[in-house]
């Protein structure tokens, strides 16, 4: 594939998924690192998702009006998040066989499959730092691992706000 033609598809995704992230709030990551995932491999569609995916959270948050109050009941999780990318760092092997390309598509599979479920999870109060802590652990190897930041965390942020 030419320069041009990897260029043209970086841009369509990042349009479909900022129209998605647009319309729903949320989906930018997984939407992009999908479709950038068939034409180069997910480290590389990690790498170029990292600048868009953090300005249009931090814009998000901003503008939400209630930055303080999110971060007081989310910062479990996003310690958690932390910790588990640094764990997942060292423990995960470097993969040069295409692995990481089924586990990206497994996370998809199971995003998806949570986005069409109709039930809503609720976790009591009592439970959410801990459970905070855990969900961000496994977030941030699962991000490692396939380049998804979704999984598990924001099902846990939907159970909690």
């Amino acid at each position: 594939m030419d320069s041009t033609s990897i260029l043209a598809a970086i841009a369509g995704a990042f349009l479909l998924a900022g129209f998605v992230k647009g319309v729903i709030g949320l989906g930018l990551p997984t939407v992009s690192i999908g479709l950038l995932g068939l034409v180069m491999t997910p480290a590389q569609a990690a790498a170029i998702l990292v600048v868009p995916s953090l300005v249009t959270n931090v814009w998000q948050a901003a503008v939400g009006g209630a930055l303080l109050a999110l971060v007081r009941r989310l910062w479990p999780m996003l310690a958690g998040i932390c910790i588990g990318t640094v764990v997942g760092v060292m423990l995960l092997p470097h993969d040069e066989s295409g692995r990481a390309t089924v586990w990206l598509g497994l996370a998809l599979v199971i995003y998806a499959a949570f986005g069409l479920m109709k039930g809503h999870f609720v976790v009591p109060p009592g439970m959410e730092t801990w459970l905070g802590l855990l969900m961000g652990a496994a977030t941030g190897a699962i991000t490692i691992a396939t380049g998804i930041f979704v999984i598990p965390n924001a099902l846990f942020a939907f159970a909690v706000l």
